[in-house]
């Protein structure tokens, strides 16, 4: 999935409004809960929409829409809009845009995958999805929309993946490619709870800050796909999809949030000969590892750098240095005996 990063430029500030008005009530709504929102659909998806029933009226709930393309973009009037990002392939194709109305919210653009709307309070997606599989609309949907949402809704987000040890949160940064995803399927083999994927939202408290779960879903790239094998990744969960590049998994997962335990940065190549656990207490780890940052002001950032001190004074940090020959087992099973260590405490 590709990350989205800021267009530097002037902004006015935007007027707080309330959500858009919910989808109709009825038996065809589908409930969910995912990056600390309650979901309502008017449609069904796996690991991510399952439940019959409305969300409910509470502070995080988010609806979300399919409609037409031609309704989304009768609701949107473009020449009021500012282009806060765009991102193009090598031949000049428009591979994404981002735009921000300042009294609508923001429409999320990418040919691949359809054309979104998310309202400026992340009350409501309308998704008008291309003509793809819905397991590929939908995984951009999970993977900007809702996590855009989430922030809309007041909690923070990191680029990371996470799994349960025992009892708390343990958090997998990482930039792209340093196999957080894979590090996180081998730990769910190993018989760890499965928290999320990519995304992790975070709300401190008084003596913690609490992970909550993403959608029951997991990408597993087809190369760490193919090395486990088509009946271990079974085991882990049904295959939803798959094309060239990953294969996608419905997974069972916690279904409460978790409080954050141990955050671990891997970085991996380098001049690392040997795989090295170093403690780290640096803010900076996270802010490297920001999502949804077209979603800027001094209010987010403000809200940002008091999550991300909360973490570096809550929750044990290292970096890990991850020799390019280690592979995403290996490295799991060196993770997880390193969290059971400072989890836990050495055996007596």
């Amino acid at each position: 999935m590709t990350r989205i990063a800021p267009i530097t430029g002037q902004r006015g500030a935007a007027p707080p409004i309330a959500a858009s008005a919910r989808p109709r009530a009825g038996s065809g709504l589908a409930a969910g809960q995912a990056f600390g929102l309650e979901l309502e659909g008017t449609f069904r998806a796996p690991g991510l929409l399952e439940g019959e029933g409305e969300a409910g009226d509470g502070p995080r709930r988010t609806a979300i829409e399919v409609v037409s393309a031609r309704v989304l973009d009768a609701g949107w009037p473009g020449t009021e809009a500012i282009r806060l990002y765009e991102l193009r392939d090598t031949e000049g194709g428009v591979r994404l845009t981002i735009d921000e109305h300042l009294a609508l919210g923001y429409r999320l653009h990418a040919p691949a995958y359809g054309r979104y709307v998310l309202s400026r309070d992340g009350g409501v997606v309308r998704c008008a999805p291309s003509r793809t599989a819905a397991w590929r609309w939908q995984s951009f949907l999970v993977g900007q929309l809702l996590p855009a949402a989430a922030v809309l809704r007041g909690l923070e987000i990191l680029h990371a993946s996470a799994v349960v040890i025992a009892g708390r949160a343990v958090v997998l940064t990482g930039r792209s490619q340093a196999g957080k995803s894979s590090v996180a399927i081998n730990l769910l083999r190993r018989g760890t709870p499965f928290l999320a994927d990519d995304v992790v939202a975070l709300e401190p408290t008084e003596s913690d800050v609490l992970a909550h779960p993403g959608p029951a879903l997991a990408s597993v790239r087809r190369s760490e796909a193919d090395a486990i094998g088509t009946q271990e990744l079974g085991r882990l969960g049904p295959t939803i999809g798959r094309d060239d590049h990953e294969v996608r998994l419905k997974i069972h997962r916690s279904s409460a949030p978790v409080p954050l335990g141990v955050l671990y940065a891997l970085e991996r190549g380098g001049e690392a000969v040997e795989m090295a656990f170093e403690p780290a207490s640096d803010p900076r780890l996270l802010l490297g590892n920001r999502f949804s940052s077209f979603i800027a002001g001094p209010e987010r950032l403000t809200r940002q750098l008091d999550v991300y001190a909360h973490v570096t004074r809550t929750t044990a940090m290292f970096r890990v240095a991850v020799p390019s020959t280690v592979d995403a087992a290996t490295l799991a099973g060196s993770v997880h005996e390193h969290a059971l260590s400072v989890l836990e405490g050495p055996e007596q």
